[in-house]
Formats: structure tokens, C-alpha cells, sequence
């Protein structure tokens, strides 16, 4: 695949566009248990800088329903090229904050095509695409890039839409201790979720699951699940497109040795509540 005729790129930049991130930190001592937040990221309004026309970016409050929030920065895109282009700070919590920058990123380039680079926004890491493919996706097809971004982390972009795997500003953030992934984004005629997540709208925090521990964290793919529950342990592995990964699930032990070194997002259930832990293999 590609790409597209000159001018055929599905706006991602547009009036309505929200993003819904899962954002988790876990700090260097395995014994507490890592920080879960939703982020929320919408698309309203216009604004002009530098002679330049661009929409506006808001960080909202997690919800079912659209509350006040922070003006983060400005966004615009050259449809004709399929560039994406950034101004202003990187969320905290979400990445390492640019605190009053005023330098315009190129966000995403769904122009490019297999082989080639881009520079990451804010870090000296290139990213070089692995391959490209048109798929079918929320009622249009589009152009869906794949890469390995940095050591651990792959990532996939989906024209339109942006990163699937860890949500709008991922291109500009690092993953040194924290995580994001995508949980869901929808407009005024898209909506498309994760499938790790049963909702767009509800807060993790609001179901989630307490007396339950992973440990050691990272490892050699062993992980000891503990749980303070009398009732049994459910447990899922994905990887950080939200495939569901094989494991083996014995004595509390979950082993995936036999996959490769990366992060994997592990789901525990015990009765109707569950919580995600970020785990990394060596």
C-alpha cells in the first residue's frame, strides 16, 4: 500500500475529535502499585497564531460527560500530505511536559510509507516505519502505519484517527516508567474503541480492583499474581494494540517467557472487578 492521491488524507484535526487515554505509572519499587488515571483530549475551537489558522486542544475531565477544562495547545494538518502538526505543551502525566513551549511539532506523517523516517517530536529517537496497510476501520478505509518506536514499544497510527495503541500525543511521549494506551476516540461521525476496554465513558478508576499485586515487575516473563480475594483470579494478557497474547496461568504463576521482550498489559478479575497492570518482560 501506497498511500493516497494527493489530497484524498481523512482530516485527523476536527472540530468534536476526542481522545481517550489510559495512563499508568509505575515507580522503581515493585511493592507499590502502580498510578491509574483516564486522560481525555478534545478538539474545540479556533485560533490563529502567527498568521497561521489552527484548532485548539483541550484537556478535559474524565467522564461520561464533556466538562470545562485546560487549553493545552494548537493543532493543524496539511490534508494534502497527510502531516499533522502540534503547538503548545505536552500533558502532564501523559508525557514529559514542554512547559510554555511554542515550537510546532510535526505530530504525525501518515504520508509516509515503508522504510521510511520521521524524527520524534521531542525525544532523538527516529521513527522508522516497518510497513503500511489500507484497512477498513470505524466506516472508512485508511491508511494504518506500523513501527517500533523505541526499545520496548511498538506503535500503529490509523489515518483520521491517530495512534491505536497509545492514543493522540503519543508520537511526542516517552516510555521510560510510564504508560498510555489508547482507550477509545470518537467524532460527530466516528467512534472507535479499544477492544482491551467494554467503554469509552467509564473511569477505570470507578471499577477498578483493589488487593491484587504483580510481582517482580519487569522480569524475565514469570510473573507471581497475588490476591487478598477468596474468589478466583481471572487473568488476560494483551499487548499493547489490545491483541490477546497466550500464556500459561499456574499456581498464581503467569508465564510469557515465550513471547518477546516488550510491555503487556495484564487484566486481573476477580468477581465483577478488574484492574490493568503495565508489566514488562526482559
Amino acid at each position: 500500500f501506497q498511500g493516497h492521491a494527493q489530497g484524498s488524507f481523512l482530516p485527523l484535526v476536527k472540530e468534536g475529535g476526542l481522545w481517550t487515554t489510559h495512563f499508568i505509572y509505575a515507580d522503581s519499587d515493585p511493592t507499590d502499585d502502580p498510578l491509574h488515571t483516564n486522560q481525555r483530549f478534545l478538539i474545540s475551537g479556533d485560533s490563529i497564531y502567527n498568521g497561521i489558522n489552527y484548532k485548539v486542544v483541550h484537556s478535559v475531565t474524565p467522564g461520561p460527560t464533556i466538562e470545562s477544562g485546560e487549553t493545552i495547545g494548537l493543532m493543524r494538518e496539511d490534508t494534502t500530505t497527510g502531516k499533522v502538526f502540534y503547538r503548545g505543551n505536552f500533558p502532564r502525566n501523559y508525557c514529559y511536559a514542554l512547559d510554555n513551549d511554542t515550537t510546532e511539532y510535526l505530530l504525525y506523517d501518515f504520508g509516509l510509507n515503508a522504510g521510511d523516517t520521521m524524527l520524534n517530536p521531542v525525544f532523538p529517537y527516529p521513527i522508522i516505519i516497518d510497513s503500511v496497510a489500507q484497512v477498513f476501520l470505524a466506516g472508512a478505509f485508511r491508511k494504518k502505519l506500523y513501527f517500533v518506536r523505541d526499545y520496548w514499544v511498538s506503535d500503529e497510527w490509523v489515518e483520521g484517527i491517530g495512534s491505536i495503541v497509545r492514543g493522540l500525543f503519543s508520537p511526542g511521549c516517552e516510555s521510560f516508567e510510564k504508560a498510555w494506551y489508547f482507550v477509545c476516540y470518537s467524532d460527530s461521525m466516528v467512534e472507535y474503541m479499544n477492544p482491551i476496554f467494554e467503554s469509552c465513558f467509564v473511569g477505570i478508576e470507578e471499577q477498578e480492583l483493589s488487593g491484587v499485586h504483580i510481582y517482580p515487575n519487569p522480569s524475565n516473563g514469570v510473573f507471581t499474581v497475588v490476591s487478598e480475594h477468596s474468589l478466583p483470579v481471572k487473568v488476560r494478557v494483551f499487548d499493547l494494540t489490545g491483541k490477546a497474547i497466550p500464556f500459561t496461568f499456574i499456581h498464581n504463576q503467569m508465564d510469557i517467557s515465550d513471547q518477546p521482550p516488550g510491555t503487556y498489559i495484564v487484566r486481573v478479575e476477580v468477581g465483577d472487578r478488574s484492574k490493568n497492570f503495565l508489566t514488562t518482560q526482559y
